[in-house]
């Protein structure tokens, strides 16, 4: 009997789940952008309208974080080694250390610049070459 109930209960669980997902793709439409921001300077988060199709709505934060690595290792001024990147729902903490302030802004306009980037927290710190 206690079987049957949880067989049930998961059975139900599961349908539910599977509704819902359902429902929240008839009601976004099933693909395209969702804005965020502005119009000045805002960011789209998900697909464009070439999008692949079965395309997430919006950008995965591990594919943010990838982008961004990917466009500092195209950037001379910063090493991708010293910049630590952590994205969370879409907010982007860049930290670590570059040789110059020149190199911290650069790694905050790339990390900005990127698709899905809600907002950029930049703790990166410019090490003193004085000593």
């Amino acid at each position: 009997m206690l079987r049957r109930t949880s067989a049930r209960l998961a059975s139900l669980l599961a349908l539910g789940l599977l509704l819902s997902a359902c429902s929240s793709m008839m009601l976004s439409g099933g693909g395209g952008s969702v804005g965020v921001g502005g119009s000045s300077g805002g960011v789209s988060a998900g697909g464009s309208s070439g999008s692949k199709p079965g395309a997430s709505e919006e950008t995965s934060d591990s594919d943010i974080s990838a982008e961004i690595k990917n466009r500092y290792r195209r950037e001379p001024q910063i090493d991708v080694f010293d910049v630590n990147i952590r994205t969370v729902d879409g907010t982007v903490t860049l930290s670590g250390r570059v040789d110059s302030y020149e190199a911290r802004d650069q790694a905050y306009r790339l990390a900005r610049q990127t698709e899905g980037v809600r907002a950029v927290v930049n703790q990166i710190r410019v090490m003193d070459r004085s000593r």
